[in-house]
């Protein structure tokens, strides 16, 4: 599978068989030629591919009315939305908390997120992917309503190979409160890969976080992103980056980060 990095919480995952969207924010001055290579959907990029599109919920940062302008040229574009729009948009699948569900050779599990609409687990071609919306801890301690819902995709035997998970936000809880429940969820749910999101762009606020926490994960993988466009390649429960004038393979056993080639801050795997 190849992860796109959209900005803050967005991510473009393309299987073997489908291309999923998830949380897309199309914030900021749009670049002239947008595209995957720099966090930017172009509907005709994806065209011919088995599209899903997901919206965790209604906050403007998480979904925008944008994707189902995407339709035109990819009509068969499937949508989930964690929210009802409120006006007129294409059809839909309607997520709420604690759903399970098949579409075709696509599975989906949500949970009811602690802030807003769902957190959602997607299994499609081998693949179980957590994307965890704004379902954050808030409280000293742990949140019974934030604990349980991890809880609950750990007794489903849900163990994702790819879990993003917010980290900063004004409506998540305070940092610490925060970082106890993604802990409290990497111990629970034991992925294979972990990848912060939910802070933009800002690559030193991934990193910090990672480097505060990857002691206690040996068997782990994080990944840092940084700007968007940054991408990776997950393939046989290892996460790498693929290109070839980065150093590449900055894993949770160490290794040295990269540099691209036009020298913007590099998104490493560690």
């Amino acid at each position: 599978a190849v992860i796109w990095f959209l900005g803050h919480s967005g991510w473009a995952i393309k299987t073997k068989n489908h291309f999923l969207v998830i949380d897309y924010w199309p914030n900021g001055a749009m670049p002239s030629n947008p595209g995957l290579s720099n966090g930017w959907i172009d509907p005709a990029e994806l065209k011919g591919g088995k599209v899903e599109v997901f919206a965790s919920h209604f906050h403007q940062d998480h979904y925008s009315p944008a994707i189902f302008s995407w339709k035109e040229q990819i009509p068969g574009a499937t949508y989930f939305l964690g929210l009802r729009p409120r006006d007129q948009v294409p059809a839909y699948e309607y997520m709420e908390g604690r759903m399970e569900k098949r579409y075709g050779d696509l599975k989906l599990t949500t949970i009811p997120a602690t802030d807003a609409g769902v957190g959602m687990v997607i299994e499609v071609d081998g693949l179980t992917i957590f994307h965890a919306g704004d379902h954050t801890n808030g409280k000293d301690g742990m949140m019974k309503a934030y604990s349980d819902e991890i809880d609950y995709l750990k007794d489903k035997g849900i163990r994702p190979d790819i879990c993003f998970m917010g980290i900063l936000g004004c409506s998540l809880g305070n940092p610490p409160q925060v970082r106890d429940g993604v802990i409290y969820a990497l111990e629970t749910l034991n992925p294979k890969v972990f990848i912060p999101m939910h802070a933009q762009t800002r690559e030193i606020d991934y990193r910090t976080f990672i480097d505060g926490i990857k002691d206690r994960f040996g068997s782990i993988q994080m990944a840092v992103p940084g700007n968007r466009g940054d991408h990776f390649v997950y393939s046989k429960g290892r996460l790498t980056d693929p290109r070839k004038d980065w150093g590449i393979g900055q894993t949770a056993e160490g290794g040295k980060p990269g540099k691209c080639g036009d020298n913007r801050e590099a998104c490493s795997v560690r």
